[in-house]
């Protein structure tokens, strides 16, 4: 809709891996927004139809139309592949985040299957990760009791 909200970060994992690295995408947007992200990491693109559809990163193609701040849209211009040895998990309580002002998921489960509807999509996720929202209840009610 175009209307940004606010999530909380439950959970920031660092994540080192000893044998191969892992694949990232470092994504450019026509608008100048960058970010890198993990192959496996589900993004939020606009569909030909105009819907917001989830694609992974190691999906993602220069021309695809992605979602920035405010509801900008913006196409690709690059997509360059590297590797590193470590990475963050990002969990918050919507299953979204801004990164580097671009809209995308928090999801990057390497075996979920999910619509690839961004709505429907987020249904099922957060239905499958309950225990994240009950972390986000907690914090709101810590932070009402220490007001």
């Amino acid at each position: 809709t175009g209307e940004l909200t606010y999530t909380h970060v439950v959970r920031n994992t660092l994540h080192t891996f000893t044998g191969t690295n892992f694949a990232f995408k470092h994504v450019a947007l026509a608008n100048g927004n960058k970010f890198n992200v993990t192959n496996e990491h589900f993004l939020v693109k606009q569909a030909v139809s105009g819907e917001l559809r989830i694609v992974r990163a190691q999906d993602t193609r220069i021309g695809d139309i992605m979602i920035s701040v405010m509801g900008e849209r913006s196409p690709v211009v690059s997509v360059e592949n590297f590797t590193m040895a470590t990475k963050w998990a990002l969990g918050t309580a919507a299953g979204t985040a801004l990164v580097n002002d671009v809209l995308m998921t928090a999801i990057c489960d390497t075996t979920t299957q999910l619509p690839t509807d961004l709505d429907a999509a987020l249904q099922t996720w957060r239905a499958q990760h309950k225990h994240l929202a009950v972390m986000d209840s907690i914090f709101n009610v810590e932070r009402v009791v220490s007001v």
